[in-house]
């Protein structure tokens, strides 16, 4: 909200708004009436040392400028239904361990569980696996009971269904192929999650560098 007024080049800084909310949390100064401050104290008392002037570390915090993929992320999950939300905090905190059991977990919930809020945008999911695969090669993955299949492909399905939130049709528009084609793709993620190791880190490691590329 604070660059909205920067976006539309009303002004160059935020704070220099005279309606923004801005100008009067980032001053010591008791800010206009029905402007709580409790949470942004609360975020600068977490993030700097006591005697840190306050407008400095304001502008640190928000100050700076939310990068495309960032903006629709946050209108994404702003626009999703109301449902319980991920714990995101805790996954940006997580070890690569700690987001491959969150992902053992999403794989084992039921095949016609709605997807949840969105974790990150869908660019940085492209972004980051075709980042991987270039360095990586041909990746052929071999799962009993199902057809060799790309193993980019099945990373890249269950990376946009697990963080991304969207639906196996929206997947399956995506990829220009039948709602079956990304379903029976994550049905080998789940697979291979549970029995395959090397797939098991990778992406582990896949998922969390999505997370860190959009959030740090």
């Amino acid at each position: 909200m604070d660059q909205n007024p920067v976006e539309a080049r009303i002004v160059a800084l935020a704070h220099e708004y005279p309606y923004s909310r801005a100008g009067f949390q980032r001053l010591e100064r008791h800010p206009r009436k029905g402007l709580a401050r409790p949470l942004v104290d609360g975020m600068i008392a977490r993030h700097f040392s006591a005697g840190t002037p306050r407008e400095v570390a304001y502008d640190a915090l928000f100050a700076p400028r939310l990068r495309p993929g960032q903006i629709a992320w946050v209108e994404r999950r702003l626009m999703g239904a109301a449902r319980e939300p991920e714990d995101l905090d805790d996954l940006l905190r997580a070890t690569t361990p700690g987001v491959r059991a969150w992902a053992q977990a999403k794989a084992l919930l039921a095949d016609n569980t709605k997807p949840g809020l969105p974790l990150v945008d869908a660019k940085t999911v492209e972004v980051v696996v075709a980042d991987r695969s270039s360095r990586g090669g041909c990746w052929c993955l071999r799962t009993p009971g199902f057809r060799s299949k790309d193993g980019w492909e099945v990373v890249r399905v269950a990376l946009l269904r697990d963080l991304i939130g969207e639906t196996y049709s929206a997947i399956a528009r995506r990829l220009g192929r039948s709602p079956a084609h990304p379903r029976k793709l994550y049905q080998i993620h789940a697979r291979c999650l549970s029995s395959d190791k090397e797939y098991e880190v990778l992406f582990g490691d896949l998922a969390r560098s999505c997370l860190h590329d959009l959030h740090d």
